[in-house]
């Protein structure tokens, strides 16, 4: 039994790039399972205006 886990951050592309905002909208975990969060901000267009 493996006790490693990961971490990914992910910010697809088309989307606005909160990383300046110091968030992502996506943080996958890998620990015997596979979690996955997903941000619930409003949505915006990629230069940050919501949509």
């Amino acid at each position: 039994m493996s006790n490693h886990q990961s971490l990914e951050i992910t910010n697809p592309e088309g989307i606005y790039d909160p990383k300046p905002h110091s968030y992502s909208h996506v943080a996958s975990v890998s620990a015997n399972d596979l979690l996955v969060f997903v941000a619930g901000q409003g949505g915006s267009k990629i230069d940050g205006i919501l949509s």
